[in-house]
């Protein structure tokens, strides 16, 4: 399996610090770190579920997010995830993930009982089992994105138990959901005095999405709502918000801005005056973006097959 990482810092009134980061395939990740201005934040309401106790004024810890691109649990690894071959995905890289603040990632994948089978009649359509949930929680994975062009590979089913499975193995999701409603929902993680809060569009999908059923459990990348949810997000207290952007061309190392396979949106929303924004398109990473009159640093090193470096400070 291809692996690529991303890895953010947050670093309280401290020199900017860099970390190694690991991926797999796609991902898009906007990070709009909001700063609190002292004091306790308000509580979160109505938001979606919220992980981990209250935050408190006391000074506030390093705070790091992993964020993992592309997990496909479906083809020749379903197969062998059925077979019983336990720790197969992550044997190698469980460390890194486990030792993280909040693990991050894009589920490609739905998670779903389909009697064995775990692709269709197209390599292009998949499925992992539903073990597949238990090797992202041993893992060390806290909160996935199922906003992508797989997100209905196998129908309403096999998202609603997509969503079963990682409920049950008590890992967060964002992206999709029994209403539309529900799919752009956020998710809020608290960490050493961190509110962060996840939410995840895809810009990519494999029909046409305005006549496909899955317009109403897919949250769709329209810039405007994005931008609204996160302000939404920042109003109720959150301090960090990731937005995770599933779109652009395959294989590309730079950002696009052209429509991709179905219909992409020309851009997304610009980073906040607190904020930075890492950019991958499919199966590539496509660097980061920051504005410095918060960020400290934002470094990245990317390309199609090499591995890169991304992180940001700031002062709370």
């Amino acid at each position: 399996m291809s692996v690529r990482r991303r890895r953010v810092i947050i670093a309280p009134m401290r020199s900017p610090h860099r970390s190694r980061f690991l991926t797999v395939s796609v991902f898009t990740i906007l990070v709009a770190l909001g700063l609190s201005c002292g004091g306790q934040p308000q509580p979160v309401e109505n938001s979606g579920p919220t992980t981990s106790g209250p935050s408190t004024g006391a000074p506030r810890k390093d705070l790091t997010v992993l964020a993992v691109g592309d997990i496909n649990l479906g083809r020749v690894l379903g197969k062998r995830i059925l077979a019983g071959q336990k720790d197969l995905p992550f044997r190698n890289v469980r460390t890194e993930i486990s030792g993280a603040d909040i693990a991050f990632a894009n589920l490609e994948s739905q998670i779903s009982e389909q009697k064995g089978q775990t692709e269709g009649s197209s390599n292009y359509v998949f499925t992992g089992p539903p073990q597949g949930a238990d090797e992202l929680a041993n893992a060390g994975f806290d909160v996935v994105s199922t906003a992508n062009n797989h997100a209905w590979d196998f129908g309403e089913r096999a998202l609603n138990e997509t969503i079963d499975n990682l409920k049950r193995v008590n890992i967060a999701h964002v992206g999709t959901g029994e209403t539309l409603d529900a799919a752009y929902a956020p998710v809020i993680v608290e960490r050493n005095g961190w509110r962060v809060g996840f939410l995840a569009v895809t810009g990519v999908f494999n029909s046409p999405f305005e006549q496909s059923p899955a317009r109403d459990h897919v949250a769709w990348a329209d810039p405007v709502l994005v931008a609204l949810k996160i302000k939404e997000l920042r109003h109720q207290g959150v301090d960090v918000v990731l937005v995770s952007y599933h779109g652009g061309v395959e294989y590309s190392p730079i950002p696009t801005s052209r429509p991709g396979p179905s219909r992409e949106p020309a851009s997304m929303p610009a980073p906040t005056p607190s904020s930075a924004t890492t950019l991958t398109s499919p199966r590539a990473s496509s660097g980061t973006r920051a504005n410095p009159s918060s960020i400290r640093s934002a470094t990245s090193s990317s390309n199609s097959s090499t591995r890169g470096r991304t992180s940001a400070s700031a002062s709370a």
